[in-house]
């Protein structure tokens, strides 16, 4: 018997601290400094077990899971962003792509609105597992019909909507970019879209002191 990260809970360190991201409660959470450093202590040799008092109290917080099979688990490494679609002058888009980012945007509110959260991320992940053409379509209306959103809607502060339309809006043109939420302390978390070290959905120093914790 060992014991791994549920799968349904994502983890991220920020200036050294474990931060949580748990997919089913839709919560972020943190744990005391003494239990986050036995937590990060254990992830490679599970030296929680020398300890069984610890062990338990990471699995009532809901970070550990007794398995037989799975191992513990880590957040996929990705480039780190380092320029952005948005930092150049937005293309012209016409009023189809105008209407496509609105329609995918009201769509995408209304599924995280009305359906667990969990079943939205769950969602991307099957259509990325079963990617299996790339295209080479420029993104650049597409991106720049979603960017004016604000324009029609109020996006402030819905980073997480705007990203699911416009995974959305490019899986419906064969294209599949990487999904990203991250953290940071003082505690903050961002939802951003980025294809290699390219973001697609906000400018470059928005993200930056971000940390990756849930990646499709």
């Amino acid at each position: 018997m060992t014991y791994a990260i549920p799968a349904h809970v994502s983890v991220a360190v920020c200036e050294g601290r474990p931060i949580f991201l748990d997919l089913k409660a839709n919560r972020y959470f943190a744990l005391s400094v003494e239990l986050g450093k036995a937590f990060l202590d254990g992830l490679d040799d599970q030296s929680w077990l020398t300890d069984p008092s610890v062990t338990e109290a990471l699995v009532r917080q809901g970070v550990l899971c007794r398995t037989c099979e799975n191992q513990p688990r880590r957040v996929p490494q990705i480039p780190r962003p380092t320029q952005s679609l948005l930092d150049a002058p937005l293309l012209p888009s016409g009023r189809v792509d105008h209407l496509l980012a609105l329609t995918a945007y009201v769509k995408a509110r209304t599924e995280l609105r009305v359906s667990p959260f969990e079943a939205t991320i769950r969602r991307l992940q099957r259509r990325k597992q079963k990617q299996t053409t790339v295209s080479n379509t420029p993104v650049g209306e597409v991106v720049a019909a979603h960017s004016r959103l604000g324009r029609i809607v109020t996006v402030a502060n819905r980073c997480l909507p705007r990203s699911v339309a416009l995974m959305d809006i490019l899986a419906s043109r064969d294209m599949h970019p990487t999904f990203v939420i991250g953290v940071r302390l003082p505690f903050a978390a961002h939802c951003w879209v980025q294809t290699d070290d390219y973001l697609i959905s906000d400018q470059a120093l928005t993200v930056s002191d971000y940390t990756p914790i849930l990646v499709v």
